[in-house]
């Protein structure tokens, strides 16, 4: 099914916010995508799943991803994307959506959301340390998924209070 590019858009965030939602659930802070460009091209998969998000939306696992970098510059999806050097594999790490985002698929942005995001950028933060070692990166990666947990659970008053105690200075 072909769908437009407003279209293909909120699929691919509806599907992202799903899986964030499943990965909040098994208290990982991230999901992980990859994708095989060239050579075997693959779809766009979830790392440690079977999921193909690009099947999904009736696209190639290429469209998918250059899908994915569009949302992530255009500010609808907190994360990052990366092709490597031979332009063969892709990968994204995606953190959340913005309330931009949020707004496109309808979802009014939760009250915990400023909270929510200032521990994605603690996460975007770790991810791009060099000196740091990939399993201290692990347990980092676990402990702010639990933080999440925790912080989307909190009633909107104690979210916001916490935030400013975090953040705030306040």
């Amino acid at each position: 099914m072909a769908y437009s590019q407003q279209d293909q858009d909120r699929k691919m965030l509806e599907l992202l916010d799903e899986e964030l939602e499943d990965a909040l659930q098994r208290q990982e802070a991230q999901l992980e995508l990859s994708v095989r460009l060239v050579f075997a091209p693959t779809g766009l998969n979830i790392r440690g799943k079977g999921i193909d998000l690009a099947e999904q939306l009736g696209l190639n696992g290429a469209q998918a991803f250059s899908l994915i970098e569009r949302l992530v510059q255009d500010e609808y999806i907190r994360g990052k994307t990366e092709r490597y050097s031979t332009g063969s594999m892709g990968r994204a790490v995606i953190y959340g959506l913005t309330n931009k985002g949020l707004a496109l698929i309808g979802r009014i942005p939760h009250p915990n959301e400023e909270l929510l995001e200032s521990l994605d950028n603690i996460a975007a933060a770790i991810e791009g340390l060099q000196g740091a070692q990939p399993e201290q990166k692990t347990l980092a990666r676990k402990a702010l998924g639990e933080l999440k947990h925790f912080a989307r659970s909190l009633p909107p008053e104690a979210a916001t209070e916490l935030a400013k105690q975090l953040f705030g200075g306040g």
